[in-house]
């Protein structure tokens, strides 16, 4: 299974949304996984409802042990 396939059956992800891409930083001990949206008109973010785009980053497990 490949990282994204993986992240997407972990996050819970369903269309319109996937995960784009998975990125693991070493310094910071995180986890990125960026995903996207499939609208042409993007998303806001849910936080501060200002427009994202395509595609949000989301840190997972700060502090993980890798």
């Amino acid at each position: 299974m490949k990282d994204t396939a993986l992240y997407q059956a972990i996050l819970g992800l369903i269309p319109p949304w996937t995960v784009d891409s998975v990125q693991v930083d070493k310094t910071s001990q995180r986890i990125i996984v960026t995903i996207m949206h499939e609208s042409h008109l993007g998303v806001a973010c849910p936080t501060c409802s200002k427009a994202q785009g395509k595609r949000m980053k989301i840190r997972v497990m700060p502090g993980l042990a890798i």
